[in-house]
């Protein structure tokens, strides 16, 4: 479900990936997570940013990180 809207936010929306990287880490802060979690997942968004500058493909790496999310607030509930 979260692919399907993300690929719709890119290609139908106008969202750019960055846009969506930054509304994500916004949700996360805002989030009521335990602080280690916030800690790995900010780690993540990073490290996937870093990815989306180096040019490497976009939604793929936008669906790793919803991948890395989904597991690591599993593990946090």
């Amino acid at each position: 479900k979260a692919r399907k809207k993300l690929r719709y936010m890119l290609t139908f929306d106008g969202f750019s990936p960055n846009e969506v990287i930054l509304g994500i880490n916004r949700d996360i802060i805002a989030r009521p997570f335990p602080k280690e979690t916030v800690s790995l997942l900010l780690d993540r968004i990073a490290e996937i940013d870093h990815r989306m500058i180096q040019a490497r493909n976009p939604f793929i790496q936008l669906e790793a990180l919803l991948a890395s999310i989904a597991a690591m607030t599993d593990k946090a509930n």
